[in-house]
């Protein structure tokens, strides 16, 4: 049996007008905006929230209350837009992602699997209905957060920029969904998005200043370098080895290798030329700046000594170009 369309009823040359129309549209999501049964029903009934008290849970009534809505979304997005208008500070919603899986969402009381051919325009209507919903019940500064993987990730961008406007997006943040890694012989999709929009683009997010608590040594740079911290040793075992970073170092009376080895394990190391083994981060050069400009620190344990650089708060190393 065909599927019914509001195209079936136009001529050929009614149907040449509406393409030559849409190929005049400028670049954006052009799909068949598919009607929704309850949002046709929204524009003659008003849905109504009914309060449920058996079902409250007070553990200090002096204190604000929040409220639950079980229902269809829509039903309850344009319940609020009555009451709610203009006034929720942040809304982050979680949406089907439309991924095609079987039972995952419906429209029209009708599941929407892989098969359907009108899933994306089916999920974009979904979403742009919605969306617009959404979209009034927020503050001037508001701020909306809303889930999405791969499927639906770049319809869904596009159509927020054309609900919220390009200039409202904010950002979009990779979401760590799993750890493990998954059999694939491609990719392993192991996170999904959340994009950010607001209502008017301003001072949306409040900076707050990071204190990290290691920076608490002081020496004689601080009121112009800051505080510091020994968090990094001079040498790795992890980073590209070098032979020009696997050198000697004579300080305080003591000599310093790489790792620790001995002058006949660092000479075996550079013949052998790893692509990985310990060496110094920083160049010969870069150390003699350091050394002479107090980056260098000798932390001394139990274990032994080693070579560590001071990371301050304010300053970034940079190995000029004439001592290269």
């Amino acid at each position: 049996m065909a599927n019914n369309s509001k195209y079936d009823s136009l001529s050929r040359e009614q149907l040449i007008e509406k393409i030559q129309k849409l190929e005049k549209e400028r670049y954006g999501l052009v799909w068949e905006d598919k009607e929704e049964e309850v949002a046709k029903r929204c524009d003659s009934e008003l849905p109504l929230l009914k309060e449920d008290c058996s079902r409250e849970i007070v553990s200090d009534p002096t204190l604000p209350y929040n409220i639950i809505i079980e229902g269809d979304n829509y039903h309850s997005l344009y319940a609020l837009s009555f009451t709610h208008k203009k006034s929720i500070d942040v809304i982050y919603i979680d949406p089907p992602y439309n991924t095609g899986k079987k039972y995952e969402w419906k429209y029209n009381d009708a599941w929407v699997d892989e098969n359907d051919q009108y899933k994306h325009s089916k999920w974009l209507s979904f979403m742009g209905k919605r969306l617009r919903l959404a979209k009034n019940l927020l503050t001037y500064d508001g701020v909306i957060f809303i889930s999405i993987d791969e499927h639906e990730l770049a319809q869904l961008k596009l159509l927020c920029d054309k609900i919220f406007g390009e200039k409202n997006y904010i950002a979009t943040l990779p979401r760590l969904t799993k750890k493990a890694g998954k059999t694939t012989n491609v990719v392993a999709n192991n996170n999904d998005f959340v994009l950010i929009y607001c209502r008017n683009k301003g001072r949306v997010f409040n900076t707050l200043e990071f204190v990290d608590k290691e920076y608490k040594h002081k020496d004689e740079y601080v009121a112009s370098r800051g505080k510091y911290k020994l968090s990094q040793t001079l040498d790795y075992s992890s980073i590209q080895y070098s032979a020009s970073l696997d050198y000697e170092i004579e300080l305080d009376g003591e000599i310093f290798r790489p790792g620790g080895v001995s002058h006949e394990e660092m000479i075996k190391r550079q013949q052998r030329n790893p692509s990985s083994d310990f060496c110094w981060r920083w160049s010969k050069d870069l150390y003699d700046f350091g050394l002479a400009n107090d980056f260098i620190v000798i932390k001394r344990t139990k274990k032994g000594s080693r070579i560590y650089t001071k990371t301050y708060q304010n300053v970034i190393i940079y190995l000029l170009a004439e001592l290269n």
